[in-house]
């Protein structure tokens, strides 16, 4: 079932490319829609002078484009409220309600450390299978100040997910490392789950199981790892391969809310 969206300007001849999403803009409505739904990857440098370029000159939208410069030039560290409301206002793409609850949205993102709103982006990317991009990420996360302050929890989720991303590119040497460093900084049991994994990929059930024994894997953990290489054996490899890395980030959320 596709969406569509009735365009109350005329759409631009030429459209604006979303290097995060690999995507296309060609109206307002559009814009609206990518900033509502995926605000993890829009930060001050989403509005580039690039992109009040296109909505003036593609969109012919000339005061929003003039209030957009005016608030990122003149405007002591403008939040991405000051941006995003104008652009929503602009084109009628939001109810009361909704711009309120937008509101609060947008305070409790301005509120969060930089780490964290790095690191969101980054799982974004991943569902977009941006992958190389996301791992820089995670990389330059580890080596701010900041996430030392945040915690071992906070440090661990960046490391584990840095490791799916490599597991998904097959590289299970340097999966292996980040869920070790995982793993090293809190014990849970998805992060086991998926060191384990990641090894019994690379090096084979016996090392597998030798480690599931010193880390004292019970016994279920043991049995769905057999089952999960089993269907990874199967005529069905690439789709199943895709689907158990697509979920481990997922779980990781739900077990730590990170």
């Amino acid at each position: 079932m596709s969406t569509t969206m009735l365009c109350q300007v005329a759409r631009a001849e030429n459209p604006f490319y979303l290097e995060d999403v690999d995507m296309h803009i060609g109206s307002i409505e559009e814009l609206c829609y990518y900033l509502q739904n995926h605000l993890p990857l829009v930060d001050i440098t989403f509005f580039s002078m690039h992109l009040l370029d296109w909505i003036e000159g593609e969109l012919g939208a000339v005061r929003l484009a003039q209030t957009l410069h005016h608030i990122l030039t003149e405007v002591p560290d403008p939040k991405l409220m000051e941006l995003i409301l104008p652009v929503m206002q602009e084109a009628g793409w939001l109810n009361a309600e909704e711009e309120r609850a937008m509101r609060d949205e947008l305070r409790a993102i301005d509120e969060q450390p930089v780490a964290v709103r790095m690191k969101q982006k980054a799982d974004m990317l991943i569902t977009y299978r941006k992958y190389t991009r996301a791992i820089r990420t995670y990389e330059l996360i580890l080596t701010m100040k900041q996430t030392e302050k945040l915690g071992k929890a906070f440090a661990a989720s960046v490391s584990h997910n840095m490791g799916v991303v490599y597991a998904r590119l097959f590289q299970m040497e340097e999966a292996i490392a980040c869920m070790k460093q995982a793993y090293s900084l809190i014990h849970t049991s998805q992060i086991l789950h998926d060191y384990l994994f990641c090894v019994r990929c690379q090096e084979g059930e016996e090392a597998c199981r030798k480690l599931a024994d010193e880390l004292g894997a019970d016994e279920a953990m043991r049995e769905q790892l057999d089952q999960e290489m089993q269907a990874l054996d199967s005529d069905e490899e690439p789709e199943n391969v895709d689907e158990t890395l697509r979920g481990w980030v997922r779980e990781y959320h739900r077990e730590t809310g990170l």
